[in-house]
């Protein structure tokens, strides 16, 4: 599936790099949440006839999905899990 959104995804990089142009971050697609649209309608694109119309949807929300890209972060982003804090009565006697 992830193939199949970078392909309906690709034209859609252009149009967001020149709208990013006109605003003071960069923009690049949601993938999240394009993945989650494309689980939808993955089987749709081969089973219908006439695909044009998912793929045009799929491009709108592609354009309406996208999050900021902030160069040179002082922090990075710490991508680690958050440990887990257990309730006080299930901590280990030590």
């Amino acid at each position: 599936m992830h193939n199949l959104t970078a392909i309906l995804a690709f034209p859609v990089h252009s149009c967001i790099e020149m709208d990013a142009q006109k605003k003071e971050l960069d923009y690049k697609i949601n993938w999240t949440q394009a993945l989650a649209k494309m689980r939808n309608c993955g089987v749709v694109l081969f089973f219908r006839e006439c695909i044009s119309s998912p793929i045009e949807k799929r491009h709108k929300l592609f354009l309406e999905n996208n999050s900021s890209v902030r160069k040179g972060r002082k922090f990075p982003r710490n991508m680690q899990p958050y440990k887990k804090i257990f309730a006080f009565p299930y901590k280990p006697i030590s």
